[in-house]
């Protein structure tokens, strides 16, 4: 997986994405190098990624038109961009949530 990047002006993060439609939460993990998104809705048009955007969104306390998936869009390995945010705020509204565990 690759660190965040910050290019003009967005940022940049690749993550996988985990379905489990068993699970009834979204969660996060991240880990020193990567994260792990898991998600419940099943990856059929889209719903898997629709609900990585609105989750994220709300979790960072941003509008979700600021969110996208670069890459990814068929795929489990992703990579997100959010417009006008730093590594920084991203990492500290992560670590807020109780959606997301700190892994080693």
């Amino acid at each position: 997986m690759t660190d965040l990047l910050h290019k003009t002006g967005d940022l940049e993060y690749e993550f996988k994405a985990l379905v489990k439609t068993s699970s009834t939460k979204f969660a996060i993990k991240i880990y020193s190098d990567s994260m792990d998104i898991q998600v419940t809705a099943p990856p059929v048009r889209g719903k898997a990624n629709k609900e990585i955007i609105k989750a994220l969104a709300e979790i960072l306390a941003i509008q979700s038109t600021q969110i996208w998936i670069s890459r990814g869009l068929k795929s489990s390995t992703k990579k997100i961009r959010i417009r006008g945010y730093e590594k920084t705020y991203l990492l500290e509204q992560l670590t807020k949530s109780q959606l997301t565990q700190m892994m080693q």
